[in-house]
């Protein structure tokens, strides 16, 4: 019984003190009675490799201790999903608060490619602190209830009552949280400030040839026009992650910036010239490269409004005309 001693010994290390002892004279019963067993089954008594099959069956020893160990876990099944609740609540209003703080620090300061790039980065760290302290305290709360708290009930008090309002599933599925759609505008703000000092973000490499070219007259009223228009919604947006009012307006809003966009690029068909010759470029060589260009945008404009009115027609047409909502049902019926 060697063998039988040996894998006691190593179970017992991993084995609660207190209970240890009963334990493996619990094990040690169990595994004597299937070798005995085993032994009148066979007629005769177990040798070395028929004891250690035995054994095998058994199980390696980390994984049998781990049976009469108590379970282990830093927030258990119980308390998990007010934890994960709080986390999916809290991470939205930390990115706005993060974001509000950027927006702010560039009010005062130039908005370079490089801050914008600091911001972003830095934004890892406070998420990693959020999450940690939050582990931390519901660890706290999971220990304080499996050891303290005889009464479950007392964490979890709650009415029916005061359950929020249930409300209907917006049409074509849910919506982005409130708090994304104004940080998602504040990134488009900041990306229009940007360009106007870094306008390889859009020509790429293209930005060789502004020693050739230079944008049309027109593009700097655009630039202005898109700036004020941008900022308008991010205050509408603002006020949305607050306001359940202004949060129903969504869809109109939606339609006034399709319609928005529509008029500019009209205004902007009609300017005709989008690129023009710099100062010192050769004519003779250039002028014919810079009235292709101003046709081809012509044209792509005018492929633009077709496209947005389109969709504003229908987006329009679903908001008067209900039954023009196509919403996917899931089928009750599994195959």
């Amino acid at each position: 019984m060697e063998l039988l001693d040996r894998y006691l010994s190593a179970v017992g290390r991993y084995l609660p003190k207190d209970r240890g002892e009963d334990i493996l004279a619990e094990l040690r019963a169990n595994i004597l009675s299937m070798a005995e067993d085993r032994e009148q089954e066979l007629g005769r008594p177990l040798n070395l490799d028929e004891e250690e099959a035995n054994l095998k069956q058994h199980g390696h020893p980390m994984l049998v201790a781990a049976r009469y160990m108590p379970r282990q876990y830093l927030i258990g099944p119980t308390i998990f999903p007010f934890y994960w609740h709080l986390i999916k609540t809290a991470f939205p209003w930390v990115v706005l608060l993060y974001a509000l703080a950027h927006g702010v620090r560039f009010l005062f300061e130039p908005v370079t490619m490089q801050a914008i790039a600091d911001a972003a980065l830095g934004f890892f760290p406070v998420v990693f602190y959020l999450a940690a302290w939050v582990t931390i305290v519901f660890a706290i709360m999971e220990y304080a209830r499996e050891n303290y708290i005889q009464n479950s009930k007392v964490l979890y008090a709650w009415s029916p009552r005061k359950l929020p309002r249930a409300e209907p599933e917006p049409a074509g599925g849910r919506k982005s949280h409130p708090i994304f759609d104004f940080v998602g505008t504040l990134l488009g703000l900041a990306f229009l400030l940007v360009l106007r000092r870094h306008p390889f973000l859009v020509l790429g490499p293209g930005v060789v040839y502004l020693n050739t070219f230079r944008p049309g007259a027109v593009w700097i009223t655009v630039y202005n026009l898109a700036i004020a228009f941008v900022s308008v919604q991010l205050v509408v947006k603002f006020i949305a992650i607050f306001s359940r009012t202004v949060r129903s307006w969504r869809v109109w809003v939606d339609l006034a910036t399709k319609a928005s966009a529509i008029v500019i690029i009209t205004w902007l068909v009609r300017a005709h010239e989008y690129v023009a010759l710099n100062v010192g470029a050769d004519a003779a060589k250039f002028q014919q490269a810079v009235d292709g260009i101003n046709q081809a945008l012509t044209i792509g404009f005018r492929v633009v409004i077709v496209i947005l009115c389109a969709q504003l027609l229908w987006e329009l047409g679903k908001q008067i005309f209900p039954r023009l909502h196509v919403v996917a049902r899931p089928s009750r019926f599994i195959v």
